[in-house]
């Protein structure tokens, strides 16, 4: 192995270990979030660093070394004294990072943050609100709530929190002034919220496929949240998932002018690691999450 002080790049250790654990280079790149190449080439430039071959390449899969047999034993005890070194610096709180999407946090898990924090006070709870799907290792997630739909990767375990159920609402107001008799063609002189989702013409077609609308009237939102926060501010009339306005809806601020809903093929799944060795704080946060539901 190399005489070097230098150290290899953290980044490739972390893939080291992850590729001796699945001995695949696509099941470590499904699992870290990169192309196969990508992981195949950080391997390959940390043999070179440490001028030691760690895989055997074979026609199906890979096999370590004698050399990396030795080498990812000692690299996983080094990752493991950083996790103890880290979650000694706050030994009062355990620290789960959580990753949702903008409007599931601020429309579903945020208004019950505080309750999560009477039931779990010595959990810390950290929150990445992104639309994008983060990645468990390079990210250090821990869980993950996103819409989607089965498959998901192999290395994901998955659970679905809700059913996507779509439904009309704006403000009361709103109806009053527009919508009074809660007709589908009173929808001519309204404005339309759209989100990213876009199910308007689906819903539409659905329940009235004889009136063609023409959306002459309309805005666009890349976040459900502002399509909804749109409706409550009495601009449209918006169409979102039921379980993002149950809280708006219970408060009356928003109000359904039709009672007519559309069932989605999607779903709020809750995702974890299989691959990952979780902490006993990350397991009582996801199964908080998923009485929350049940």
């Amino acid at each position: 192995m190399a005489s070097s002080n230098r150290l290899p790049p953290l980044k490739a250790l972390k893939m080291f270990e992850v590729v001796a654990r699945h001995l695949n280079f696509r099941l470590a790149a499904d699992e870290i979030g990169v192309t196969q190449g990508a992981v195949a080439q950080q391997i390959r430039g940390l043999e070179d660093i440490l001028t030691v071959k760690l895989f055997n390449r074979l026609p199906r899969g890979l096999s370590l070394t004698d050399e990396g047999e030795q080498y990812v034993h000692k690299i996983r005890e080094a990752f493991n004294l950083i996790q103890d070194a880290t979650e000694n610096l706050t030994p009062s709180k355990a620290i789960v990072n959580i990753s949702l999407t903008p409007s599931f946090a601020t429309k579903w898990f945020l208004p019950r943050l505080g309750e999560f924090a009477e039931t779990h006070p010595d959990i810390d709870v950290r929150i990445l609100a992104t639309e994008t799907q983060s990645n468990f290792i390079s990210d250090n997630i821990d869980i993950a709530v996103r819409q989607g739909k089965p498959p998901f990767a192999a290395h994901l375990q998955a659970d679905l929190l809700f059913p996507m159920t779509y439904i009309a609402v704006c403000s009361p107001q709103y109806r009053e002034k527009v919508l009074p008799n809660g007709a589908f063609v009173e929808l001519d002189e309204a404005t339309f919220l759209f989100d990213a989702h876009d199910h308007w013409s689906e819903f539409l077609t659905e329940n009235v496929p004889t009136h063609k609308f023409k959306f002459h009237n309309a805005m666009t939102f890349n976040q459900t949240a502002l399509a909804i926060d749109a409706a409550i501010a009495h601009q449209g009339v918006a169409l979102v998932s039921e379980i993002l306005a149950g809280a708006d809806l219970e408060s009356g601020r928003l109000c359904r002018p039709f009672s007519q809903k559309l069932q989605g093929d999607t779903g709020y799944y809750l995702l974890s690691n299989r691959q990952s060795q979780s902490k006993m704080a990350t397991n009582l946060t996801h199964q908080w999450l998923l009485d929350q539901v049940r």
